[in-house]
């Protein structure tokens, strides 16, 4: 069933990033990155806002419905997510009046990006229940007919209304159409009706989210902030080049999120039963990820010059220089997020909380200190130091503080093997191939010394390849 909820979830997130593909395209080719940047600005002014809308109860609402499947689940969390989307509502409006009222921010086009925020907090309840229940292939539906329809409402602006304003309504699309089939999934399961939570309720929520109430509120500022930042040093361009980069990253990201998403709500249910699953399973897992993350990085740093110039012209090249930096975060993400997974699931998150607050503010130091860095006349890192700072304010330092509690709990938790076996291999490949020749010419040669490498040590098996192709034999044998 894991691999199963893997494989929709990974093959939901192809079509879709495919279906977005070409809307970014067109989006760029009509309005240019210049304009597209200032609509993320404002986007970025407006989720800035919602900073309090989270407050970790997503993810205890997952782990609970996931482990429980109790309705009680589904109406405390309705609840304590309608509270919140109130106090998102008061913000925006009280700052509004006092903040941008009398200033020089366009608040028409400020308040279309409001209510893109607002459909995509209520939207994220639907969605989270479908991931708590493990309703994976409705949830895969409902985002592919979104991005489709989100596909149609763009060329409908691109080639009909080049206005700035119908092109910030497309933000909305997505969330409606999530509302839409949500309302449908809660009718076909039963799930329109009513109970009135009780405090012991409340509590239960309210005990598991405090200690990552902070670390949430962190996380989702820092969601917002790098755009607003750059937007500030370096003007709306270098905002709709970061775009641009990290919407062609956004494809690699659409298979690492669905995988560890889908994997939490798995572990939940196998690490409460057999500590055993974390040496076996879970290890496969994690190789078998940090593998095809291996593969997401040759493919970024030698393919991604000529993929921003096919698609979307030679004067969009500074995107692609931003482009490759987004393998740090690739590197990071994939090795990372399976190990929170299990921080989550055996409920001892309190320790993420710890280094938050300076992670936070080193990212905002850096941001002011390496994006404004020039190197002669023509170089400097601009948006590029976006990630650079992620990775290593963020994603590093939290990542041990979860090894080491892991280690202290499991054992060998593996970690050094997968440096070993998979990202000191794919350093020494990729720099072996970029002294010979930095071009897309050189990808066949890297992805197969990489290939080769990992077959040698033993992280692509016959096992494991049978063991990942077996629900796909299964799906056609079900056909016949």
């Amino acid at each position: 069933m894991l691999v199963k909820n893997v494989y929709i979830r990974v093959a939901a997130n192809f079509l879709t990033a495919a279906i977005n593909f070409i809307p970014l395209i067109l989006i760029v080719k009509v309005f240019g990155a210049e304009l597209w940047g200032q609509v993320i600005y404002y986007y970025s002014i407006a989720g800035i806002l919602s900073i309090f809308a989270e407050l970790g109860f997503f993810t205890a609402y997952n782990k609970f419905l996931a482990a429980e499947d109790d309705f009680k689940d589904v109406a405390t969390f309705f609840v304590i997510r309608t509270t919140l989307i109130l106090l998102y509502i008061l913000i925006f409006w009280g700052s509004l009046y006092f903040k941008f009222k009398n200033s020089q921010f366009d608040s028409g086009l400020l308040k279309i990006l409001f209510l893109a925020i607002l459909l995509e907090l209520i939207a994220q309840f639907f969605s989270a229940t479908m991931t708590g229940k493990r309703d994976f292939l409705y949830l895969s539906t409902v985002e592919v007919i979104s991005a489709a329809v989100s596909f149609v409402y763009i060329i409908f602006v691109c080639y009909t209304k080049t206005n700035i304003y119908f092109l910030a309504y497309s933000q909305s699309v997505v969330p409606l159409v999530t509302i839409i089939g949500g309302f449908f999934y809660f009718k076909s399961r039963g799930l329109l009706k009513f109970y009135k939570p009780t405090f012991n309720d409340y509590k239960k929520y309210i005990s598991y989210s405090l200690p990552l109430a902070f670390s949430s509120i962190c996380e989702r500022l820092m969601s917002y902030i790098d755009k607003l930042v750059l937007g500030n040093l370096l003007g709306p361009s270098e905002v709709g080049f970061y775009q641009i980069a990290q919407q062609c990253y956004g494809g690699a990201d659409r298979f690492i999120k669905p995988v560890t998403t889908t994997i939490f709500t798995e572990i939940v249910h196998r690490i409460a039963k057999a500590e055993s699953f974390f040496h076996k399973g879970f290890k496969d897992l994690v190789e078998v990820l940090n593998f095809v993350g291996g593969l997401m990085v040759i493919v970024i740093i030698f393919a991604s010059k000529d993929i921003i110039q096919i698609f979307f012209g030679v004067e969009n090249l500074r995107a692609a220089f931003i482009l490759q930096f987004f393998s740090l975060t690739i590197i990071g993400r994939l090795f990372w997020r399976p190990y929170n997974n299990v921080i989550f699931a055996i409920e001892k998150h309190k320790l993420i909380s710890y280094l938050t607050p300076l992670s936070i503010a080193a990212m905002i130091a850096f941001y002011y200190l390496l994006i404004p860095v020039k190197i002669g006349q023509s170089f400097y890192l601009g948006a590029a130091a976006l990630p650079i700072t992620e990775f290593i304010t963020w994603i590093l330092p939290i990542g041990f503080l979860r090894i080491i509690y892991l280690k202290k709990a499991f054992g060998n938790i593996h970690m050094f093997e997968i440096i070993c076996k998979i990202w000191l291999p794919l350093v020494i490949v990729v720099f072996s191939c970029v002294l010979i020749y930095k071009s897309i010419l050189m990808l066949p040669a890297a992805i197969l010394g990489f290939v080769l490498i990992e077959y040698f040590l033993r992280i692509v098996t016959i096992r494991r390849i049978q063991f990942l192709t077996e629900p796909i034999k299964q799906i056609f044998k079900d056909e016949k």
